[in-house]
């Protein structure tokens, strides 16, 4: 007996797996779906039956209308198929000018309308009637730039200033520069204040290219010095 060896098992418990976090997405998902469902009956106990059918049409598929439509909100509660949201073309009376009758006489009697004076002719193709409208405009420019070096040279004092003063004609339009010249500046350094005949340049120059029916373009530019006062620039 004192020779009998004694065995003693050791079992070695392991815990439970680790289950992993699935379930409280699950369960966010659901919370936050619960909380859409009595949102969206709490907004659907307080508007009026109005916005609920503008909600209604705003959503409603329709058809692409490219006339006037709508006035506030969401079409102001209509669709563009409803009578009243779609502007009326047919209330607007056409003035029609009656035509004097044909005089009687000994030659053909021509049908055609005498088209205004200065207007091309109807016969003229794309590539001519482009043609003709860069001449006029050419001729523009030419009768610009002729007012406003005689201007220059009219204003008593203005004359050092015709140098400061570039016209040019370009493919884009004309150019008109306002330079620096040695010893005669536009702006002081620094400041955004333009001196007094820098002033006078741009009215003579405003008067002119206000009588132009062509789009205006403005830029300009300025030293290294950096802005500064009570503006702020600096």
């Amino acid at each position: 007996m004192a020779d009998q060896p004694i065995i003693v098992k050791k079992i070695k418990k392991g815990g439970h797996g680790h289950h992993g976090g699935a379930w409280k997405v699950a369960y966010a998902d659901f919370v936050t779906a619960m909380m859409a469902f009595f949102l969206l009956l709490w907004l659907l106990n307080s508007v009026t039956q109005e916005q609920l059918e503008g909600i209604s049409n705003y959503f409603a598929p329709v058809s692409a209308s490219t006339s006037t439509s709508g006035s506030g909100g969401v079409l102001g509660g209509t669709t563009v198929a409803d009578d009243g949201a779609l502007t009326d073309v047919t209330s607007r009376a056409a003035k029609v000018q009656e035509l004097p009758p044909p005089q009687a006489g000994d030659g053909p009697v021509d049908d055609r309308a005498e088209a205004p004076p200065g207007a091309p002719p109807e016969t003229l193709t794309e590539s001519e009637a482009e043609r003709l409208l860069k001449a006029r405009e050419e001729e523009q420019f030419k009768q610009a730039e002729a007012d406003l070096r005689a201007a220059i040279e009219q204003v008593p004092g203005f004359r050092r200033l015709k140098d400061s003063l570039l016209i040019e004609n370009t493919p884009e339009g004309l150019r008109i520069q306002i330079v620096d010249q040695e010893g005669l500046a536009m702006f002081p350094s620094g400041s955004a204040e333009m001196y007094l005949h820098t002033r006078k340049v741009l009215e003579v120059v405003a008067q002119i290219i206000n009588k132009m029916p062509q789009d205006l373009s403005i830029s300009g530019h300025t030293d290294a010095v950096p802005f500064g006062g009570a503006g702020g620039y600096g």
